[in-house]
């Protein structure tokens, strides 16, 4: 990953990176949504199309949506809270029941492949909650994709097929990630000071 200074020329224009708060940019826009079409392409090298991208919200739903006007293809929302704000674990999960991978009456029976898109990989637990759930509902594919893999220990094995930069173990905001539900619409991702 490149680091800036200034994200793109407009530092003077970016009032949070103007008023000290951001240390460090990562990348910006240009760059986050260059490596999203490279994903895409990996994506049909595989010969794999997904029925749905699943995007959880908020973070992962920025990457899905640009994923979705880049191939069309339909995305949906889910909203898993696990840890968020020292909460107890929840999950409202709301989407359409056939992204869930149910088989459809004109799929022949058969479950539908599904892609589900996260901002961050971090500790794992929200992705092996979703597989764990998803699993059980018989798809006929599933598949994750997250746009940034963060360089920490990981409670899980879980093999994320697409990805885009791996990044280090600083807390960043930005390009859907949050602090305290701000930050979350910088076009660029950042380390807070």
């Amino acid at each position: 990953v490149k680091m800036h200074q200034d994200p793109m020329g407009t530092s003077n224009k970016d009032p949070v990176a103007s008023c000290g708060e951001i240390r460090l940019i990562y990348e910006h826009a240009r760059l986050l949504n260059s490596e999203t079409l490279d994903i895409v392409n990996k994506m049909y090298a595989d010969d794999w199309r997904p029925d749905y991208l699943v995007g959880i919200t908020r973070g992962g739903n920025i990457p899905a949506t640009i994923i979705s006007n880049m191939t069309g293809i339909r995305c949906e929302a889910l909203k898993v809270s696990l840890r968020d704000d020292n909460r107890e674990s929840e999950s409202a999960c709301w989407m359409a029941e056939d992204a869930f991978g149910y088989p459809h009456q004109d799929s022949g029976g058969h479950g539908k492949n599904i892609l589900i898109v996260e901002d961050i990989f971090d500790t794992g637990l929200t992705l092996s909650y979703l597989k764990k759930i998803l699993d059980s509902r018989n798809p006929k594919s599933l598949e994750f994709m997250c746009m940034f893999i963060k360089d920490t220990d990981k409670t899980t094995s879980l093999d994320i097929k697409y990805h885009g930069f791996k990044i280090g173990p600083e807390f960043v905001v930005g390009y859907g990630l949050d602090f305290e539900g701000k930050y979350r619409e910088l076009p660029y991702l950042a380390v807070l000071s």
